[in-house]
């Protein structure tokens, strides 16, 4: 009786401590994109941060319930978050999620910009598939792309942190690369667009992408944070103060 008491007490251990994963801390927009109809991405974070879909799009299926997919017959195809506070970093963040790019018409385009702050630029200037770069500003020079070429019509989840001095890019749960990147990031008025590159230079720019799942965070999130994002966790944890949070009550926005 002894042993069986004392097996369920380490099983309960390993249980809970197992749900100390994720720490919801810092999270500042989740849009699931799980409405499947409507013009309104709906933020699960609790920041308030919605996403006003615009232009040509469509509704798919996704890799968790559904997705958005943005033609590319316009620049104005776009999920727009409106510039506050909330989304404005400086010395770290992090912002990803799921993407599919399936052309890239005029070269290079973005999934996530906040125009002369942060985006995670698109582009096949390889000419081998899509590359995905986390740039931040203020801007020195363009860099190598620090992403291997990822291949045009598949979902693959892409991350960008900064922390520490060092910008990181995540491709499906692996750090790809690294740099650094002194900081502090520049705050500027401009809203938060996904789909699209919104820069003054660049926003006639178009790619047929499909998006789902996406976030950002006002901390550097870790490699095994990145992956349990990926993963699409059932459960996490807040450590301090031990607050539960059903993951799946985030992503559907209770």
């Amino acid at each position: 009786m002894k042993s069986t008491i004392f097996l369920l007490a380490i099983l309960f251990v390993v249980c809970v401590s197992s749900t100390y994963a994720l720490d919801k801390a810092g999270m500042v927009m989740y849009l699931s994109f799980n409405e499947g109809s409507g013009t309104v991405a709906k933020d699960s974070s609790g920041a308030g941060n919605n996403g006003a879909i615009m232009g040509n799009v469509e509704w798919i299926a996704g890799k968790s319930g559904k997705a958005l997919k943005m033609l590319d017959d316009s620049a104005d195809n776009k999920v727009v978050v409106t510039a506050n506070a909330s989304i404005d970093f400086t010395d770290a963040m992090s912002y990803g999620g799921w993407v599919n790019v399936e052309t890239l018409p005029d070269g290079s385009c973005s999934f996530i910009t906040k125009a002369d702050s942060y985006m995670i630029h698109t582009s096949n200037w390889s000419g081998k598939g899509v590359e995905v770069e986390p740039l931040n500003w203020p801007f020195d020079a363009w860099q190598t792309p620090i992403s291997s070429p990822i291949p045009f019509g598949e979902w693959h989840h892409v991350v960008g942190t900064y922390g520490n001095g060092k910008l990181r890019a995540y491709v499906d749960g692996k750090l790809i690369n690294e740099r650094n990147f002194a900081g502090p990031i520049a705050v500027t008025t401009n809203d938060l667009v996904i789909g699209r590159d919104s820069r003054g230079c660049c926003n006639t720019r178009r790619q047929l992408i499909s998006v789902d799942e996406v976030f950002a965070f006002n901390r550097a999130i870790t490699e095994a944070e990145v992956n349990e994002l990926m993963a699409g966790i059932t459960s996490a944890v807040r450590p301090e103060g031990h607050t539960s949070t059903l993951w799946g009550e985030i992503k559907a926005g209770r």
